[in-house]
């Protein structure tokens, strides 16, 4: 046995703690971030249990290292979200419901599919992280060619990310994995550009 060998797997809800610390070492300025380490484990755990999530994970001696997360239709994603784990992910949100902009910010999140999904693919990628230690190994690559083999095993030929404008190293990641950029909105008072791939 290669202990040092990387091992990708499919996401489950095991792996949902590990998902909430990486997601905040290394997406930490977005709004998730804001909601705490027990909320995003309750979103990391909820995306295996929808027909429209899905995600895989790369683990090295039993630690995860790096994930990426989709959603064949966002909307509908956030909606089984909701009915698999909406009552544990409203516990542990109960203190910040007093702050009216976090209930706003919330509210924004859960609309924005429907407002933009006349307008670019539904299905999405929704986040890929790897811990700096093993970045440039090739991780993300093999994350992400996964996600595309699942997209297309789904009959998805397009699908689109949303990067924060202000973060051209994301946007030079996905431009290199394919992706083109496709337009611009607001999102959360910040401007978002989104990128659109066609998979062949």
């Amino acid at each position: 046995m290669n202990l040092d060998a990387t091992n990708i797997l499919p996401l489950t809800a095991g792996h949902a703690a590990q998902l909430a610390a990486l997601h905040q070492a290394g997406l930490h300025a977005g709004f998730l971030s804001s909601l705490g380490p027990r909320f995003l484990t309750q979103l990391y755990a909820a995306i295996p249990a929808t027909a429209s999530g899905f995600g895989f994970v790369a683990e090295k001696q039993g630690r995860v290292i790096g994930f990426i997360t989709c959603a064949d239709r966002l909307g509908a994603l956030y909606r089984q979200a909701l009915k698999a784990r909406g009552l544990r992910m409203a516990l542990v949100l109960l203190p910040a419901m007093f702050r009216w902009g976090t209930v706003r910010q919330i509210g924004e999140t859960l609309l924005f599919p429907a407002r933009i999904e006349d307008k670019y693919p539904p299905a999405e990628i929704l986040s890929i992280v790897v811990d700096p230690a093993a970045r440039g190994s090739g991780v993300a690559r093999d994350l992400m060619n996964l996600a595309f083999t699942e997209f297309r095993r789904r009959g998805i030929r397009q699908l689109k990310v949303q990067v924060w404008t202000e973060n051209p190293a994301a946007k030079r990641y996905y431009e290199k994995c394919g992706f083109r950029l496709a337009g611009q909105t607001l999102h959360h008072q910040e401007m978002q550009d989104i990128y659109v791939i066609e998979l062949t």
